[in-house]
């Protein structure tokens, strides 16, 4: 192999190296190494192989007449097998003159020699196989290729399984939180009915039970949004994730949640809206997302004023919400909308880290977005993007 071929196959190598980090399924893997196998060594034939307990399966193959794709040997009675058992590369350039060579199965195809390299030093998971139409003797070259192959193959293999065990753990994760949070709902009607009936038969009898009544109304309202949240996070990943668009208008939406929070903010809240702005969003949820909004400035506000602005930018809608309290770091901003992430401390301010990973994901799915600017001790503002359809 001469300079400039050694290049060719070098990129192509490199090539196939970054193909498989993208690979997240052991198909797309066996259609990557057995193209790739074949063109790197100019084989008439290249073959991927599993082990399957005590079986060899040939998963898939890319030769010029078919092999033995989707075909189960015992271990023993196979090339492949052979060569997972012992560990050892085999090199055979005369398939009738080697004894490990089942040659009853060979004789129907066009295999007259064969390299078999083992996928994985220790304790192998499969083989690479490579096959010529005439006598061949594979060379040094060759086989470090297929190695490398080899070797690529095996790392891929464990990022996939490693992928798969995680997705599982996953998704088992979001089934509990799923199940939990349906239980933890079942209690609140009631709670929410005998709460009212207290607040009937005490309410101004004493400023202690008024304070009391008060702060359990509170308590089980931020209940209910966490159990909201995490419903609304297990039906996202289960894409269940419904919203029902109408034509709606904007500052309505707005206006209506600001006055339904004013009486829970401890500082003034101020609202803007110069003009209506009419979209097709789904009321329910862009009244969830300004509720979020606020109910975090009213949390991280420090009881200071809260600005909220709805206003038209070209063909988007546009409504703010600004606090001047203690404000997020550069760092704490870029993961803030992501699935169980804060960015103040659990212990002074509870939460989950989920509204604002839901209000993510309620404008996603209305074409829009959101953003934050802020500064430690300044304050923050959350801008919400939502196009305006007709």
């Amino acid at each position: 192999m001469n300079v400039v071929q050694q290049s060719e196959v070098s990129h192509r190598l490199i090539q196939v190296i970054h193909e498989l980090s993208l690979a997240r399924d052991l198909q797309s893997i066996v259609d990557i190494i057995r193209h790739a196998a074949r063109e790197l060594t100019g084989a008439d034939g290249a073959t991927f192989v599993l082990r399957d307990g005590d079986k060899c399966y040939y998963v898939d193959e890319d030769a010029i007449t078919p092999l033995w794709k989707g075909l189960r040997f015992p271990l023993k009675a196979c090339v492949s097998g052979w060569a997972m058992l012992n560990k050892q590369n085999v090199i055979i350039p005369d398939i009738y003159n080697d004894p490990r060579v089942p040659v009853d199965a060979y004789k129907p195809t066009f295999v007259k020699s064969m390299v078999m390299i083992p996928i994985r030093k220790e304790s192998p998971i499969g083989a690479i196989g490579n096959y010529w139409a005439k006598p061949h003797e594979a060379t040094s070259e060759e086989i470090k290729i297929l190695e490398s192959l080899a070797d690529t193959t095996a790392i891929s293999l464990q990022n996939i399984q490693l992928l798969s065990d995680l997705t599982h753990q996953l998704n088992l994760r979001d089934e509990f939180i799923s199940i939990s949070a349906h239980e933890l709902r079942t209690p609140l009607t009631p709670l929410n009915l005998q709460l009212g009936l207290l607040s009937k038969h005490l309410k101004g009898q004493s400023p202690k039970v008024d304070l009391m009544l008060d702060k359990a109304r509170t308590q089980l309202n931020d209940f209910s949004k966490l159990i909201d949240n995490l419903l609304d996070v297990s039906r996202i990943h289960l894409g269940q994730f419904s919203h029902q668009k109408v034509r709606t208008e904007l500052c309505k939406i707005v206006q209506d949640n600001v006055n339904l929070l004013r009486l829970s903010s401890k500082g003034e809240i101020t609202m803007n809206c110069a003009m209506n702005i009419w979209g097709e969003w789904d009321e329910e949820r862009i009244g969830q997302v300004v509720r979020n909004l606020i109910l975090n400035a009213i949390k991280f506000g420090e009881g200071k004023l809260i600005e909220v602005e709805v206003r038209t930018e070209q063909a988007m809608a546009v409504f703010s919400v600004k606090d001047h309290g203690m404000g997020i770091s550069r760092a704490d901003q870029a993961r803030i909308f992501r699935r169980f992430e804060r960015a103040h401390d659990y212990k002074n301010f509870g939460g989950m880290g989920l509204g604002l990973y839901v209000v993510s994901k309620i404008l996603e799915d209305h074409g829009g977005d959101i953003s934050v600017e802020s500064e430690l001790n300044e304050g923050s503002t959350f801008t919400v993007r939502l196009p305006i359809t007709h």
